[in-house]
């Protein structure tokens, strides 16, 4: 018995010839091809709308691109999954991810996102918490924040950061969080940095003050310098002219500035914090103030980022300091603020949370070795201790979130 030749009905491949010249059936099979392509094309918009909220989906926007439409559907669609995924703790996914800029177009404090924008959604949220320097710790971390920080208050995020030199950070579920990104170049010299609030006439006092060979420590991130004390206290002073020329005293209440590696092991309760203080969270002082977190009212927020300025002003406020040997960003931080009156506004709270890192971040300072049951490496194993030991006596409500010891101690 001789088979007749099957017809092919797929979508995108030209249907086998014939042997029959009958015109309608040839109008039946391009009934069937346009049938399968419009099926097709439904289909791709439905997943679209699904993952991404909207009826359009949006592909790689390069003209030169050789991959095939479906290959570029598939990596629209996985970059969607993935971003949906790692915020499935947000309540709000309106704000698309952005492409990162290239470091060489960062010479100066870029915005790629302004909460101020009107294609934004109206702030509702009175708490704004601030992100300053390199990405670290990655996303264990980062879901810290967002559960115990940021939804525990109804908090909104800024991201005061560089653009992060590893492909695992390429795609942070922080840019898609943040309502403001500012990126911050990579000075080769922060002193150069430094030059921004008023000159360059600050650099002969200060070298003749704190020669790096005596204070190797105090103007960390300046050429000869070892840490980061004067980069820590310059991106504050780039997050007090943001908050300035955009009002955001007006539009929030309490400000948290921190950085991208602090593990929260439980809620922080701003509001078992009384508003009109400063807050630091105990311990690592190291002869001054803690400067990996603090939380201040948006009354007291430009003073406390008021650092750098201060000690422009008044370059020889660190001659008397000792040990000058360790004259660090704590000690920066503590003398500053004692100088701006700030201190007696100063509380305390129980440590919840700890410095991580991961194996691909840098650091101008200590490395995580020890590997926390959370998955991420301990950079001050005495540290995670205490704030294990704080969470599971809080979580207990066997005690309060801020001891009395600690209302007026600082």
């Amino acid at each position: 018995m001789i088979r007749k030749p099957r017809r092919s009905i797929a979508p995108f491949r030209k249907a086998q010839p014939t042997r029959s010249t009958n015109g309608g059936e040839k109008k039946k099979e391009k009934g069937r091809m346009w049938k399968a392509t419009i099926l097709t094309v439904f289909g791709i918009t439905a997943i679209c709308s699904v993952f991404v909220k909207t009826s359009i989906c949006i592909f790689p926007s390069n003209p030169d691109s050789k991959k095939s439409l479906a290959t570029k559907a598939s990596s629209s669609l996985l970059g969607a999954i993935r971003a949906r995924s790692a915020h499935s703790m947000s309540k709000s996914f309106e704000i698309p991810l952005l492409p990162l800029p290239k470091k060489s177009e960062i010479l100066v404090p870029t915005v790629s996102r302004n909460m101020n924008q009107p294609s934004l959604a109206v702030n509702r949220n009175r708490t704004l918490v601030v992100l300053i320097g390199d990405l670290r710790c990655g996303e264990t971390a980062w879901r810290s924040l967002y559960t115990n920080v940021l939804d525990a208050n109804q908090a909104d995020l800024a991201l005061f950061v560089q653009i992060p030199d590893q492909v695992e950070y390429s795609n942070a579920s922080l840019f898609t969080r943040a309502k403001h990104i500012e990126w911050i170049p990579r000075y080769d010299d922060w002193a150069d940095a430094i030059d921004l609030i008023g000159g360059s006439e600050w650099r002969k006092a200060a070298f003749e003050f704190y020669p790096s060979s005596i204070y190797p420590l105090i103007l960390g991130g300046v050429k000869g310098y070892d840490a980061s004390a004067a980069m820590v206290h310059m991106f504050r002073w780039f997050v007090a002219q943001r908050i300035q020329k955009d009002g955001w005293e007006q539009t929030y209440d309490r400000f948290i500035i921190t950085r991208t590696d602090q593990f929260y092991k439980c809620p922080l309760k701003l509001s078992e914090l009384p508003s009109e203080r400063i807050w630091l969270s105990e311990g690592e002082n190291y002869w001054g103030f803690n400067d990996r977190f603090y939380t201040a009212p948006s009354s007291l927020i430009l003073k406390t980022l008021d650092v750098m300025p201060t000690f422009l002003r008044h370059p020889d406020m660190f001659v008397n300091v000792t040990p000058k040997e360790n004259m660090n960003s704590e000690i920066f931080l503590k003398t500053t603020w004692t100088k701006l009156g700030l201190v007696p506004l100063i509380g305390r709270f129980r440590r919840i949370l700890f410095t991580c890192s991961i194996p691909v971040d840098t650091t101008r300072w200590s490395t995580g070795k020890e590997l926390a049951p959370e998955g991420v490496l301990l950079k001050y194993p005495d540290e995670y201790k205490v704030a294990t030991a704080s969470c599971e006596r809080l979580s207990n409500g066997n005690v309060p979130l801020v001891p009395k010891r600690y209302m007026n101690i600082v």
